[in-house]
């Protein structure tokens, strides 16, 4: 951050696209950061809950299969790489199908939640 009477200026570091603008002896460069994100584990949690997913990478959608009777009991939560929750639905079948066709190519984190407490949570990666 810098300033004086006239300017105040504040930026950050890693701005990947940039312009330069001169006006007499004023120079201010401006642009804005991308940040990219690669997440490289999903944090594990203790349950005696089978769960898998399939497929995954996926193109159209996620199968959820959930090995217990309490499923019921369940729900999932669907978030972009950015924490914006996408979806969030309760758990109706051993198998939920969940829709990807939706969304843009990227990763997503589904996380199962049971008595408001997450039991497990998975890396997705939507490709075309």
């Amino acid at each position: 951050s810098f300033s004086n009477a006239t300017y105040q200026l504040d930026w950050s570091v890693g701005e990947v696209l940039t312009t330069t603008h001169v006006s007499g002896n004023i120079i201010i460069t401006q642009g804005f950061h991308q940040n990219n994100y690669v997440i490289t584990t999903v944090e594990s949690f203790e349950t005696q809950i089978d769960m898998i997913i399939y497929p995954n990478p996926t193109t159209n959608f996620i199968n959820l299969q959930i090995e217990n009777e309490l499923y019921e009991k369940m729900q999932y939560q669907l978030t972009d790489i950015t924490g914006k929750i996408l979806q969030i639905r309760q758990i109706v079948n051993m198998t939920e199908q969940i829709d990807f066709s939706i969304y843009s190519n990227g990763i997503y984190l589904l996380s199962v939640f049971q008595n408001n407490q997450i039991i497990k949570s998975f890396k997705i990666q939507k490709i075309n």
